[in-house]
């Protein structure tokens, strides 16, 4: 190494010294020069990297699909619920909405099967992100989503986080309590990749429980306890009890800027396994980037290797054009039109205890709002958060009584415009709120009651949180899980708002006031409005008096 370097540091010595006394440069002189610098660079960038950031290790063959999961068997039809037969209406006479997937995520592009059975040991991604440790239900699936596709970019590496109790945050949750440490995340979303029928259940499960204790449930939610690097070589340790003949190249990302340097090098290591390569690697890659600084970089990579790809050619073909499709499917959630890549590489359903809850609720929302004198029936979602939104969204009475007449006057005014309907129209409106004060609750509740009923709409109304509680509760009563654990960790308020979130999902319409973003402006101050205030106030302060 010594030797190369300073040969090649006397050849850019003689030629930069004749270029800057006046030399003309030759194409010779150039070239030379170019290709003496790339060499070096090359060499330099090889020998730190694989010295500095990358460590090889020799171990055992297959990776276990269960290793560092806890232990607690999982059947290939995962946690099978028996449930008697609910006493709900029929589903064949209910709406066409109770028939509908549990999907979160609509289907972009299947790329075909994950190669899971060919790719043995599998890549392992242990992902930690202790800067953005803790936060509710959307931000940590949404994060889950993204960090599984990247897995399957990866050829569908085992994707391993801590569990739900750890990073779902205690303060959604009622009483600010931790979740119940038995819940696994496929309590919450089967995140699965794309198999064949070959291709067993269990193996294609793409998140899994990283565990910092594995003789215990209980993990502690304490971030400076888990230790990246001492979580990766636990993981290397116990495959080498299991594996041989097989180089394992271990990958820890502690900063956003390396990601981009590091995926370079994961995918040289992809290639090798692709074409089955002899002395091909397997790699373990440790992440502990707060994840919205991790995503920032990630799509930026990607649209890079799209520009990329797409400049060295107008028509790609062959491995260029693979490559492209190959790319994994980022959604950005703040501005969808930001979103890159083309494959989504795992489709995501709700939990199968919680899906069947799901679909249980929305029979009883259903049912309840039939009558013999509705032609037809639509269904709207009224979501207030109080809680830590207050501040960024005005949810006052007054602001409440104001929007939802609006609301209710666009709806009812869209609806005549666009729909040719006969007969009248029942509109069931469910509420959905984080405010425990009975006194704020029932004042939403009767101004929704207390809305303009005269031109063809009759409003029904429907506290959603306390049907969910409810239906969570008969479902829980008359179910067994299949793996004789109790089915009270299914009892927290993460699960009641992904019942709300399914709800979303069926309902004709929803009116949101939640954050700045999620705050929808609509303001009417006519003289009903002002009359029903005045009363609205008087029955508050009166029912706080008493309460």
């Amino acid at each position: 190494m010594s030797t190369r370097n300073g040969n090649a540091h006397d050849v850019i010595h003689t030629t930069l010294s004749y270029l800057l006394r006046g030399g003309r440069a030759s194409i010779h002189h150039c070239l030379l020069l170019f290709v003496v610098l790339w060499t070096t660079w090359t060499c330099w960038y090889g020998w730190f990297h694989t010295t500095s950031t990358y460590e090889y290790s020799t171990i055992n063959g297959s990776m276990s699909s269960l290793v560092l999961q806890r232990n607690v068997p999982l059947s290939d039809s995962l946690r099978n619920v028996t449930v008697s037969p609910s006493n709900a209406t029929d589903t064949k006479t209910l709406s066409k909405h109770t028939q509908l997937s549990h999907s979160y995520f609509t289907s972009i592009n299947k790329c075909g099967h994950c190669p899971l059975s060919s790719v043995k040991p599998r890549n392992a991604i242990l992902y930690l992100g202790k800067s953005h440790w803790q936060a509710g239900w959307l931000d940590r699936s949404y994060v889950l989503e993204q960090l599984s596709q990247l897995a399957g970019f990866l050829h569908c590496a085992n994707l391993y986080v801590p569990p739900p109790n750890v990073l779902l945050a205690p303060f959604h949750n009622q009483q600010q309590k931790r979740l119940d440490p038995h819940l696994q995340w496929d309590d919450f979303l089967h995140v699965a990749y794309q198999h064949d029928t070959t291709t067993s259940a269990q193996e294609t499960v793409a998140v899994r429980e990283l565990l910092i204790n594995t003789s215990t449930y209980h993990q502690t939610s304490d971030p400076e306890a888990w230790n990246l690097t001492n979580l990766v070589s636990q993981y290397v340790t116990r495959l080498q009890t299991l594996h041989s003949n097989m180089t394992v190249v271990r990958v820890i990302t502690r900063q956003s800027g390396q990601l981009a340097r590091h995926l370079q090098h994961l995918q040289s290591i992809l290639q090798s396994q692709r074409y089955n390569d002899s002395n091909s690697k397997v790699f373990v890659w440790g992440i502990d980037v707060g994840f919205w600084k991790f995503k920032d970089k990630l799509l930026r990579y990607i649209r890079q290797q799209e520009q990329q790809q797409q400049q060295n050619g107008k028509v790609l073909v062959g491995d260029a054009q693979q490559y492209i499709r190959s790319l994994p499917y980022l959604w950005e959630m703040s501005d969808p039109s930001e979103s890159v890549g083309h494959c989504q590489y795992v489709t995501m359903q709700m939990g199968p205890f919680i899906g069947l809850v799901a679909e249980r609720l929305w029979e009883h929302i259903v049912a309840s709002s039939q009558a013999s004198n509705v032609s037809q029936n639509l269904y709207g979602l009224l979501h207030v958060r109080r809680g830590d939104a207050r501040a960024s969204c005005d949810t006052s009475i007054p602001t409440m009584l104001s929007y939802l007449h609006c609301m209710w006057d666009q709806t009812i005014q869209h609806d005549n415009a666009t729909n040719d309907r006969k007969g009248q129209i029942m509109t069931t409106i469910l509420l959905a709120t984080d405010e425990p004060d009975p006194c704020y609750r029932n004042a939403v509740t009767n101004i929704v009651t207390g809305l303009d009923q005269s031109r063809g709409h009759v409003v029904a109304f429907i506290d959603l949180d306390s049907l969910a509680w409810q239906v969570m509760e008969s479902v829980i009563s008359e179910s067994k899980d299949e793996n004789h654990q109790s089915l009270d960790r299914f009892r927290n308020n993460y699960h009641i708002f992904q019942l709300i979130q399914y709800v979303k999902e069926q309902v004709d319409f929803h009116w949101e006031r939640r954050r700045a973003f999620a705050c929808q402006d609509c303001v009417m101050d006519n003289v009903v409005v002002k009359e029903r205030l005045s009363v609205l106030a008087s029955d508050y302060r009166e029912c706080r008096s008493t309460s």
